[in-house]
């Protein structure tokens, strides 16, 4: 029998735009097929208005496949939020180098963040410059360090400010300067690399046939996903994805220009594919087939593990704060199993 799917999902991702200012080692973004475009203000607040029906409490996420500090109004794509559900936990990931000190002022002035994740995948200038390229490590550590220091000095509760790092041969070896570096962040968190279902691999992965088996092995393949339960993705077009990681759209579950969330949630081809996974039918399924993302690869065909996970991910859509931790924790682990398989 196929797990219970929530009556809305308890993760919203909308990609505001599709392009980045950054051509970072390990995002296919630079050979994505889609044209760049921002989302129409008109979508974004058709969606978030059914937040407000649903009198929302879950997490927003306004970003995916790009930058969305680029997108000039972006403080209006937040308010809208804000107004509409002001419950919801707003989680907005930034390379942080649009991080101005007039913007920071704006986003903490208006509390129009609850989480904020800077990606900064080194703890030294060519550690991170030889992976976050066309960005500049000095300007983004400055706009970091002068945020955290405008958000303390407005005795602002949030948004709580996580560092991240996807970790690479490139970068492994200055996760202890990274900590170092912004002692004055909430959280340093580090993740291990993903595949993009298969879709894309870093030049890494294809030089180093051992880094490539890491992630490979890392992989059991089950039949339940986190993606398909718990959060919906919306690219900038309004169509419905498979997951974050399909990032091309090549599997579509509808669109919420056509249709509400709640509609697209509960329609046929997520039902689909649910019970395609459920089933074990990879041949259904050819990204799921080759994904070694973290919420998968954390799940064994072990009923205990299984069960466990299930429990976990249950009250994870009862408390989203802890949701938050879990999946933070779940990385934390990946890359240790990661680490621990060389």
């Amino acid at each position: 029998m196929r797990p219970s799917v929530s009556d809305f999902p308890r993760a919203v991702r909308i990609e505001v735009c599709n392009f980045c200012n950054a051509r970072c080692i390990m995002c296919p973004i630079s050979s994505m097929q889609r044209k760049p475009r921002i989302m129409e203000l008109e979508l974004f607040e058709k969606i978030v208005s059914e937040l407000e029906q649903q009198r929302y409490d879950g997490w927003v996420y306004p970003y995916l496949n790009g930058e969305a500090l680029l997108v000039p109004n972006f403080p209006d794509y937040l308010r809208l939020i804000r107004s509409k559900a002001p419950r919801a936990k707003i989680v907005l990931f930034s390379n942080g180098s649009k991080l101005t000190e007039r913007l920071a002022r704006i986003l903490l002035e208006g509390d129009l963040l609850d989480l904020l994740r800077i990606s900064f995948d080194g703890g030294t200038k060519e550690a991170y410059e030889s992976v976050r390229r066309n960005l500049s490590f000095d300007e983004v550590r400055k706009n970091v360090h002068n945020f955290i220091e405008l958000r303390d000095r407005l005795g602002k509760d949030i948004p709580e400010v996580t560092i991240t790092m996807v970790v690479s041969p490139r970068n492994r070896d200055t996760i202890g300067a990274l900590e170092d570096e912004f002692r004055d962040a909430d959280d340093v968190a580090v993740h291990g690399l993903t595949n993009w279902a298969g879709q894309w691999e870093m030049g890494e992965t294809k030089q180093d046939p051992t880094l490539r088996h890491k992630l490979v092995t890392a992989l059991t393949r089950t039949n339940y996903c986190n993606e398909l339960y718990r959060p919906i993705t919306i690219l900038v077009n309004g169509d419905v994805p498979l997951c974050c990681v399909d990032y091309e759209g090549k599997e579509l579950l509808g669109n919420v220009r056509r249709n509400t969330i709640a509609e697209v949630w509960h329609g046929e081809r997520y039902n689909k594919t649910r019970d395609a996974l459920q089933n074990w039918d990879f041949s259904a399924l050819p990204l799921c087939s080759r994904c070694t993302n973290v919420r998968v690869s954390l799940i064994t065909k072990n009923p205990v593990v299984q069960g466990l996970k299930r429990c976990v991910s249950f009250y994870a859509q009862k408390h989203p704060r802890f949701a938050a931790k879990s999946d933070a924790i779940s990385k934390k682990i990946y890359y240790y199993r990661i680490s621990k398989r060389g």
